[in-house]
C-alpha cells in the first residue's frame, strides 16, 4: 500500500513540475516575442524617420521652381508609405 501512495505521489510531483516548467516557458517565450516585436517596431520608425530626413534634406538643396499660375508646388515626396 505505502509503495502505491509513494509511486502516485512521484507521478503526481512529476506531472506537477511538467506542468510549472510548461507555464514558466511560454510566459518566457511570449516576453521575448513582444520585445522583438517592440524592437522590431522602434527599428521601422527610425528607419521611415530617416528616410524622411533624407527626403527633406534633399528639398532644402533642391531650387525651388515657382509655379507660373502662383499655385502649389508639387514636390517629389512620396507620402504614402
Amino acid at each position: 500500500m505505502s509503495v502505491a501512495i509513494t509511486t502516485a505521489g512521484a507521478v503526481l510531483t512529476t506531472l506537477l513540475g511538467v506542468l510549472a516548467g510548461s507555464v514558466l516557458t511560454s510566459r518566457s517565450q511570449q516576453r521575448q516575442w513582444s520585445r522583438d516585436r517592440q524592437a522590431d517596431a522602434c527599428a521601422q520608425v527610425l528607419r521611415e524617420s530617416s528616410n524622411l530626413l533624407i527626403e527633406f534634406t534633399h528639398l532644402l538643396w533642391q531650387p525651388i521652381v515657382p509655379a507660373t499660375d502662383g499655385a502649389s508646388v508639387p514636390t517629389p515626396l512620396d507620402w504614402r508609405p
